[in-house]
């Protein structure tokens, strides 16, 4: 069985997708068509995205899931009349939420990825760009000590690749927590 799974989002779309992916690969029999649509952030965007949708319903003969995590409240009510099965992730959780917190929430577009803990977010990089730098083989003035060496003949075309190195822990890049 085939289904058209439309994220919609008036950021990048991230947001939308992660949690949309998540949710529909719990139903493993269902094969999705997963259509991402960022910048949804106009009245005439939001149009142009019911009537793509309607058209997918008719097409399909089934209404197509529509996750988006529309900020406004004028784009996600036009959203809310078209012929999908929609679930809006702000009227889901955020209002509930802000009924338990008693206040309400900022709606900010592109919150979720906000630099909150600037070191944690620079270590993580770092990370990352040890990992690229060291890929296949550690890059020159790098302190990666092997603990196991790799002997072969001289025959032998390249060493076997780094994700079967093992490395002493000192190795790794220095972290601040």
């Amino acid at each position: 069985m085939k289904r058209t799974a439309f994220f919609i989002s008036d950021g990048t779309g991230i947001t939308a997708e992660t949690l949309g992916n998540s949710l529909l690969s719990q139903f493993e029999a269902i094969r999705f068509e997963k259509i991402t649509l960022p910048y949804v952030d106009t009245i005439e965007k939001a149009r142009a995205v019911v009537e793509r949708i309607n058209r997918q319903a008719q097409e399909d003969g089934k209404a197509p899931i529509v996750l988006d995590t529309i900020v406004d409240d004028e784009i996600r009510a036009l959203l809310a009349s078209c012929n999908g099965f929609k679930i809006d992730v702000f009227s889901t959780f955020l209002k509930p939420l802000e009924a338990e917190l008693e206040t309400h929430s900022s709606y900010t577009v592109g919150k979720s990825h906000a630099i909150n803990e600037l070191e944690r977010y620079k270590d993580r990089i770092d990370a990352v760009n040890f990992a690229l730098d060291n890929d296949d083989a550690p890059a020159p003035g790098n302190t990666i000590r092997p603990i196991s060496y790799w002997w072969a003949s001289p025959a032998a075309a390249k060493p076997p690749p780094a994700s079967t190195w093992r490395y002493s822990l000192a190795s790794a890049p220095p972290t601040t927590r």
